[in-house]
């Protein structure tokens, strides 16, 4: 007993023993909880002591509950809601935490008037003041973002202003009415890439580069006949060369549609202008038949490179296929039924398919030095041609912010095009590994194994190559690349170092998204597009369909919802895993 009063170590070793042999020794086991009961029976001090213990355990079992009902109540209202308010200077999205109330008296009135605009809040008319869509929202108010807010206190207009030549022109209908395939046939550039159905959901994924290739208008304008009827429909393959048998889209196409966006691009547009438009538009060059095309196996290769997959159906407003057999699976197709019985019907009606390669024996461009490639690619954004990311503005705006402005604007024509978000992607990790290229080289050349700098003929040499790969030299400025060897040997050694300094991790948690569970992240999609749709009545399919609708506002509110749990909900007082939790490492 002394012993066990007095050493430390001895008492936790018999506390484990103890335990130990309760767990294995069922005759103990029974012996313990006979004389705990007994013990309980005769002694009063010792039910008092016990019935106390017992109180005091249940109320703060009971604090510990409120505690953590609490934190999940806020933790829901705080997730409810999307990002729905609209910054009256840069007019991106942001979730109400990211944003403050906008007030004149605090700015200066010159750059107050320059740098904001109320077009977007929303003003009560008396059509909507009963039954108002916006009541209680975050339109209804007229918000500033904090990095707004900060550079218009020193009196300096933010780069991220729509001022800055950052103004989105509204889309004319001549525009808005296009189609996918119409939209690429129109444009200047092709941006051929190959996008992947991910494995659930219907979301997409990108593999390799963005090639943008020059297009030739003049063959779309002679290849596809016009006809005095405006509702002409023609079965459009779009292809990367005319002797290939796979196609990069195959929808349906409206002359008419192609002539007026044309002719409203010519007039409106400044890369058009000197654009030449046949007029006469007759009837066709004989088009290759599918069955007299040869497929050539040493370019197959070749056609996965697509901005789309093959798959993809669509007659003018109907929704889009977002199910790529090939990257889900066997089809169950047999001889006697088609994979897409619709597709086959509809083809019985029309006796041609056009085959259409406008940027065929064209060389891909330099995205990052071709002038006006934004405007080229994606006309259908860019009405004018005007306010793309190599405008020359006042206040510079780096490639990355400029792609993070438009991808979170209020204007989601970018967020919704699966082919945009993808471009930019490239262009700004392009950017970012020849700024990394440009900073390797400016710095002191390293040294051979003999001691001697690295000089242009040395690094023709098989063996001086090895060495600098051996050392990572050769491949440190693809460091912030996410997924290329620097970039998770630099997540390796922060982790290791966290490790060294704190000692082994307690918990590891993996998270991903159960977006078709989280209905307000459908609700803010919906609301963002005007769609008055309830969620609980709507289909899978459905659902699928709004959250490929707007990919970015569904990964921004995952991105919310994971981040507010691990502050709000693990990290809170509450402590829902039994113990304090401040270190944390992060890894997506």
């Amino acid at each position: 007993m002394q012993k066990y009063r007095e050493d430390e170590n001895h008492k936790e070793h018999v506390k484990h023993a103890s335990i130990q042999k309760y767990k294995k020794d069922e005759n103990h086991k029974e012996h313990v909880k006979q004389a705990s009961i007994q013990k309980y029976a005769d002694d009063d001090a010792h039910r008092i002591k016990i019935k106390q213990q017992t109180s005091v355990r249940r109320e703060r079992l009971q604090v510990e509950n409120k505690q953590i009902t609490e934190v999940i109540r806020k933790f829901k209202d705080e997730v409810k809601k999307g990002p729905e308010c609209v910054c009256a200077c840069c007019l991106r999205l942001f979730f109400e935490k990211q944003v403050q109330i906008c007030k004149k008296e605090y700015y200066d009135n010159s750059i107050f008037d320059l740098v904001t605009t109320d077009k977007y809040q929303h003003k009560c008319t008396d059509d909507c003041k009963t039954n108002c869509a916006f009541e209680g929202t975050c339109r209804t108010s007229l918000w500033i973002c904090y990095t707004c807010h900060r550079k218009m206190l020193k009196g300096k207009i933010p780069a991220d202003s729509f001022s800055n030549n950052l103004l989105l022109e509204d889309v004319p209908v001549e525009l808005k009415q296009l189609n996918s395939i119409e939209q690429q046939l129109i444009a200047q550039n092709i941006p051929f890439m190959k996008i992947m159905a991910l494995p659930k959901g219907g979301q997409k994924g990108v593999h390799g580069p963005v090639v943008c290739v020059p297009s030739d208008l003049k063959t779309v304008t002679s290849i596809l006949p016009r006809s005095e009827n405006e509702s002409l429909l023609l079965k459009v393959k779009l292809k990367r060369k005319l002797s290939y048998k796979g196609y990069d889209k195959y929808q349906f196409v409206k002359p008419n549609h192609l002539e007026q966006a044309l002719l409203y691009l010519k007039a409106q547009n400044i890369w058009y202008k000197d654009m030449a438009i046949n007029a006469e538009w007759i009837n066709p060059i004989p088009d290759l038949n599918d069955d007299q095309v040869v497929n050539d196996e040493s370019e197959s290769d070749d056609t996965e490179l697509s901005s789309t997959t093959s798959n993809e159906r669509e007659i003018e407003s109907e929704p889009v296929s977002y199910i790529d057999d090939r990257l889900r699976g066997v089809q169950l197709d047999t001889c006697l039924q088609p994979a897409d019985i619709g597709q086959e019907a509809l083809d019985l009606c029309f006796d041609q398919v056009f085959n259409i390669a406008p940027a065929e024996n064209n060389s891909p461009l330099s995205v990052l030095q071709e002038s006006g490639i934004e405007a080229k690619t994606f006309p259908v954004h860019f009405p004018t041609g005007k306010n793309t990311f190599d405008e020359i503005r006042d206040e510079k705006l780096t490639i990355g912010r400029y792609f993070n402005l438009r991808l979170m604007s209020v204007e989601n024509r970018f967020a919704r095009d699966t082919s945009y978000i993808f471009f930019s992607q490239y262009l700004t990790e392009l950017n970012s590994v020849i700024s990394n290229v440009q900073i390797s080289l400016r710095k002191e050349c390293p040294f051979s194994k003999e001691g001697n700098k690295i000089t242009g003929e040395m690094l023709c040499n098989k063996e001086t190559l090895k060495e600098l790969f051996k050392k990572d030299e050769a491949i440190k400025y693809l460091k912030p690349i996410r997924g290329t060897p620097p970039y998770w040997q630099s997540s390796q050694k922060d982790i290791f170092a966290m490790i060294r300094q704190l000692g082994v991790p307690t918990f590891f948690c993996s998270f991903s998204s159960a977006d078709f569970r989280w209905s307000e992240i459908v609700n803010t999609i919906l609301k963002q597009q005007g769609d008055m749709r309830n969620t609980e009545n709507m289909t899978w399919d459905e659902k699928c369909k709004v959250l490929c609708s707007n990919p970015v506002t569904a990964a921004r509110m995952f991105n919310h919802r994971f981040n507010t749990f691990l502050k709000d909900v693990i990290m809170s007082e509450a402590e829902p895993i039994e113990e304090k939790n401040n270190d944390y490492f992060l890894q997506s």
